[in-house]
């Protein structure tokens, strides 16, 4: 079971909501940066929802290859296209009796919006080459920014965008609720099995959490493990954009010393991190928006970040 805890009035008031929300059918879209745990909200809202547990199946838009959407999704009956040689479900299949979950409507394709308006508004799915069928499935779909948002912009269908906003869950960013940083941080220790110095929890306190609560989860996961079940952890252990060291790599450490080698593409790839972390730190760890900073597709910055290993 699903459990969030909250202070803030501002995470109460959603806490508030999902418990009315639950027992309906009627879709919920969660709107809010990302790093601030949208996919958790939905599975909150799953397990107060009565329907089984294994049948809460999260989909990352932005991580399925456009050709290979629609099969995904919709499933396919064999021989409906070269390759297909038996019959998939689907994932919306998967979820039947349970609960979909949608990470990033925004970067589904617009011929894939208009099949799932047929499964949010009539409960049907037709597989690749096969017949439709019915099946039973809360929708809950996640944004970075409101849905009307992205209708604006050409992004998401009007008639999709209607269906799904029945209700529609703010999340504010970890910098606005500093109340519920104590409460994630204690969690986390106890978590653990760690304490934390005086100094190390003024900094964790003090800091603008840009990544939000994955960005927070993450630093106490890494400190753990450096300290060991029942340490405790201090400012040597937290990453240095905490604890307010130099930060380890700049454009100018990337140029070659009058020795080393002047090879092009080790050096690309690392200027190619630090503009990604620049990106990152200027837009608050909003990954779309640092994705344009970068004149990068939201899909094609997600690769990059877990090819370099930030997406940790």
């Amino acid at each position: 079971m699903t459990r969030l805890v909250a202070q803030s009035a501002a995470l109460k008031r959603v806490l508030a909501v999902i418990e009315r929300a639950a027992p309906s059918r009627v879709p919920v879209v969660f709107v809010g940066e990302s790093g601030v745990g949208k996919e958790r909200f939905a599975r909150l809202l799953h397990d107060k929802s009565g329907r089984p547990a294994d049948r809460f199946v999260p989909v990352a838009c932005g991580a399925i290859p456009e050709q290979l959407a629609e099969g995904l999704l919709f499933g396919h009956v064999r021989g409906a296209f070269s390759g297909a040689e038996r019959d998939a479900a689907g994932l919306i299949r998967s979820a039947d009796g349970g609960t979909l979950f949608l990470d990033d409507i925004s970067v589904l394709p617009l011929p894939m919006q208009a099949r799932l308006l047929r499964t949010v508004d009539g409960g049907e799915v037709t597989p690749l080459g096969g017949e439709t069928l019915r099946v039973d499935v809360r929708i809950a779909v996640a944004s970075p920014v409101a849905l009307e948002a992205l209708v604006r912009a050409g992004r998401l269908r009007e008639d999709l965008c209607y269906r799904l906003a029945s209700v529609s869950v703010e999340i504010p960013p970890l910098r606005d609720r500093p109340e519920d940083v104590h409460l994630l941080l204690d969690g986390a220790l106890a978590a653990a099995g760690c304490s934390a110095s005086q100094e190390a929890k003024a900094l964790l306190l003090g800091h603008g959490w840009p990544g939000n609560v994955r960005e927070l989860l993450h630093v106490m996961e890494a400190a753990s493990v450096l300290v060991g079940k029942g340490g405790d952890v201090g400012v040597e252990h937290l990453p240095e954009r905490i604890a307010g060291r130099a930060p380890q790599t700049s454009v100018a450490s990337l140029l070659p010393g009058p020795d080393e080698s002047l090879e092009v593409r080790p050096r690309l790839a690392a200027l190619e991190r630090v503009l990604i972390q620049e990106a990152l730190r200027r837009h608050g760890g909003n990954r779309r928006a640092a994705a344009k900073a970068c004149g990068l597709s939201p899909r094609a910055f997600l690769y990059k970040l877990r090819a370099s290993g930030m997406d940790q």
